[in-house]
């Protein structure tokens, strides 16, 4: 009994020593698996506060399936022992809570002390405690960090270290699925951030349906209105550019990629409940919560051109997206497919004469880069650069009368050059941030959310766009983006006689 101990002694002596890291679960105390619990098994997390005014923030990673799904093995390894033992050498609770007990454990162990002193009834001496060894935690040491490296010092330099390796993937969204959106290909869904955000992002537009709330939103005099329509108390206006308060962050004056080169890669409130702003979109790639334009790259190359469309061919969308350079020509398959032949000639063989590419819309639900086969096979000097932007004609106009227009699959196609788009901004790859941001801002009034609705166009805050059915808010005129089809809406002379109530 004596040499027994003397070793739980040295073990727990010396534990806090040899293991710094404190890994406490929460929420371990459930009975079965016909519990009612959404969540169980999880770590309470404090975000890193980076400026004066961060607000204090825990973070949950739990657990959201049974154990009963997981191999999870006896566990013969670690050492466990029982309330009535930690009893006997005068083990703390507040011990157990260093040496990364679950709490439920600590919380039991203490009414367990308590109980000792105020009565002979200790229902709770032969509960287990087991004491786990990094990289294993939880209340069987069934759970483990794949990140822990020996040079680890505590939880948050792990979770730190997380983030910056796999860069916190926003363009693998939570998918947001209370909607019937058509995005046309199975693998994209719409994330939070694209509800009402006023940009079309389904194809039936149903992200946007509603949204004439916000639009038509009026403020109180003590309060900002915010870009989206949202009111915020005037005193937040302008507050702190590390916090804003308007979802779309336009009550703060700063650029958003300047905002992300200096915040961490948490999902805290600061990186993932907040949209980017419209006015941020020459910058960004608006397609999802992360202002990032990296993870909107990787979004576009993953899941835009993952899947061939049903009128193509395998071999033809392989070749095409080789030659296309989309997401790289450097792809080890590029070399095999066109190692006999040219990525044209296979091209020539096997693809339509006709195609877009990507299969989905590129932007607002409705417009689409479409390319000839001829234009593929025919060239001499390489280009990625779409021979066509195609467009729905019942929202989108006011073009130059330039070029030939071309009917489409249900739209209208046309030269980049008749939008005025400057094809040397096809550089290497069609998706670099300066052509696709260039492409979101000159067709933006092709973003056609409000119109031939009577009811809410002619309301006095609202302006109707001319020679179109299109409206929208008068705190959309002046602000420096093009909303209707001929740019009245930026043009001073349009509003002399025009007062606003």
């Amino acid at each position: 009994m004596l040499f027994l101990r003397v070793i739980l002694y040295f073990i727990f002596l010396f534990l806090p020593v040899v293991i710094p890291i404190q890994i406490n679960l929460h929420l371990t105390k459930w009975i079965n698996e016909n519990d009612d619990i959404l969540q169980h098994d999880c770590l309470h997390v404090a975000v890193s506060n980076e400026f004066e005014n961060d607000p204090y923030q825990m973070i949950l990673y739990c657990m959201s399936e049974w154990p009963s799904k997981w191999n999870i093995q006896t566990n013969n390894f670690d050492k466990n022992f029982t309330f009535a033992d930690l009893s006997m050498l005068n083990v703390t609770s507040q011990q157990l809570y260093m040496w990364s007990a679950p709490m439920d454990i600590v919380e039991d162990y203490q009414f367990y002390l308590d109980q000792l002193q105020n009565s002979n009834e200790t229902s709770l001496s032969m509960q287990v405690y087991y004491n786990c060894t990094l990289p294993r935690f939880g209340p069987m040491c069934q759970y483990s960090l794949d990140m822990h490296q020996p040079h680890h010092e505590s939880l948050d330099e792990i979770l730190a270290d997380y983030y910056n390796s796999y860069r916190h993937n926003q363009f693998l969204p939570t998918c947001y699925t209370y909607l019937q959106c058509n995005l046309d290909i199975s693998s994209l869904c719409l994330d939070w951030s694209d509800i009402c955000n006023n940009i079309i992002q389904c194809i039936n537009g149903i992200d946007e349906e509603h949204c004439w709330q916000l639009e038509g939103n009026e403020c109180k005099d003590d309060e900002y209105r915010c870009i989206n329509g949202q009111c915020i108390s005037a005193i937040f206006y302008n507050d702190d550019a590390y916090a804003p308060d308007c979802l779309d962050r336009s009550d703060e004056y700063i650029i958003t990629s300047q905002l992300f080169l200096k915040v961490s890669t948490e999902p805290k409130f600061s990186n993932d409940d907040l949209a980017c702003r419209e006015s941020d979109m020459s910058d960004t790639l608006s397609l999802r919560t992360s202002c990032s334009i990296d993870n909107h790259l990787k979004y576009w190359q993953e899941l835009m051109f993952s899947y061939a469309p049903n009128s193509m061919t395998d071999i033809c969308w392989s070749t095409l997206k080789c030659y296309l350079k989309i997401p790289s020509a450097s792809d080890p398959e590029c070399s095999e497919i066109c190692q006999n032949d040219t990525c044209q000639d296979i091209i020539e063989e096997n693809c339509p004469d006709m195609f877009f590419m990507p299969p989905t819309p590129v932007i607002y639900g409705h417009i689409y880069f479409a390319y000839t086969k001829k234009y593929i096979v025919e060239q001499k000097i390489w280009t990625n650069e779409p021979e066509y932007i195609c467009y729905d004609p019942q929202l989108c106009g006011g073009f130059d009368t330039r070029g030939t227009p071309l009917p489409f699959n249900n739209t209208i196609c046309r030269h980049p050059k008749d939008f005025l788009l400057n094809s040397a901004s096809f550089i290497e790859d069609m998706i670099t941030r300066n052509f696709y941001g260039y492409v979101h801002v000159e067709l933006y009034k092709c973003n056609t959310i409000f119109r031939n609705d009577s009811t809410f166009c002619n309301k006095s805050t609202m302006y109707k766009c001319i020679n179109s059915s299109k409206c929208i808010s008068n705190y959309r005129l002046l602000d420096g983006i093009n909303d209707c089809d001929y740019g009245d809406d930026e043009q001073w002379t349009t509003f002399n006689d025009l007062s606003f109530t």
